[in-house]
């Protein structure tokens, strides 16, 4: 057995052992006929990406390989001088309400700018594909709508040490900076379907928190910037995690630790998103009123909390290594 094999079921063991059953959600479930409201703010960096393991390679890499399996071209980085970064920021603004004991509907919008820096330039001004590419890829920005979802969530189990949801719904994704041409240009709508199951342990001051997600996004066909069709299909997502946190009083703080793996993602009949994994970190601190709820006879007229995380990439394969700041603020009301 090869050192890639041995990693990737080394990681996949100990994320099954440690998470047990699991599914990160944008907010937890909500009683009847109370409104959530959560409004948060991040910003993400990738300056290269996780080729494999620790591995990491330039985004000019990156966008090479893409453009190989999308138009066949044999370009090589060793052709082109510069380098490719790319920087998003977002407002997201999510509301979820308890229509009855066992449904919520849940609606998220993100607003923001995506922006890419470039200085990529190709080294032979008469070798027209790699002129092509670095016309492509210079600096750019997009400002608006990054991503918009609707949801409603089924929870068919609930127990003090197990929750577990079901969700369909409709997600616009927003068109990449990163994206060449060739794909996409306006964003992708597609319908998808999300398993969500998440286990809890309490031992005060101190409990885990493991996750488990599976998300189906359903086939979808798009105009690209030449106004042709194309269909999109997979991009299955799956995602495991695990958080140990440690309360004192109103604050909080803790590490999660996730493995995530995406199947390759194909248009029409060709790979424009390899098959992925990533192992991340995730460092968390926040603060509230929430623990007050658990108190007896103990009224809470706006339950809320805030809370500011660093998430980080750590090893993986065909990943972008991103690394990303965010806060956010939930009221219940």
């Amino acid at each position: 057995m090869n050192n890639k094999k041995r990693f990737c079921i080394l990681i996949s063991i100990v994320l099954i052992f440690l998470s047990k059953d699991g599914f990160t959600q944008t907010m937890q479930f909500v009683p009847p006929h109370i409104l959530a409201s959560k409004l948060g703010s991040s910003i993400s960096f990738t300056h290269n990406y996780i080729a494999s393991k620790m591995k990491r390679e330039s985004m000019l890499q990156y966008i090479i390989d893409r453009d190989h399996r999308m138009t066949g071209s044999d370009l090589s980085v060793d052709q082109f001088t510069g380098k490719v970064s790319t920087r998003k920021v977002q407002e997201i603004l999510t509301l979820q309400y308890g229509l009855f004991q066992s449904f919520n509907i849940l609606a998220s919008v993100a607003v923001g700018e995506m922006k890419r820096t470039s200085n990529v330039e190709a080294i032979d001004k008469q070798n027209t594909a790699a002129v092509a590419l670095a016309k492509q890829y210079t600096s750019a920005s997009k400002n608006g709508l990054d991503n918009l979802a609707i949801d409603l969530l089924y929870r068919p189990i609930y127990t003090d040490a197990t929750d577990f949801h079901i969700a369909l719904g409709y997600e616009y994704r927003g068109g990449e900076v990163i994206t060449p041409t060739v794909a996409l240009n306006d964003g992708v709508s597609q319908l998808r379907t999300l398993f969500h199951v998440t286990n809890y342990f309490y031992t005060y001051p101190v409990w885990l928190e493991h996750n488990f997600v599976f998300y189906v996004p359903l086939p979808s066909t798009e105009k690209d910037s030449q106004n042709e069709s194309r269909k999109i299909h997979g991009g299955e997502l799956v995602q495991l995690n695990t958080g140990a946190f440690y309360s004192y009083s109103r604050v909080f703080g803790g590490v999660r630790m996730q493995f995530e793996n995406k199947s390759e993602t194909k248009i029409d009949s060709k790979i424009y998103d390899k098959q992925a994994m990533v192992f991340s970190g995730k460092l968390v601190f926040g603060f509230g009123n929430m623990k007050d709820l658990e108190e007896d006879n103990n009224q809470v007229t706006l339950p809320w909390e805030a809370q500011v995380a660093y998430a980080f990439p750590i090893a993986g394969r065909n990943a972008a290594n991103e690394n990303k700041i965010d806060l956010h603020v939930t009221a219940y009301f």
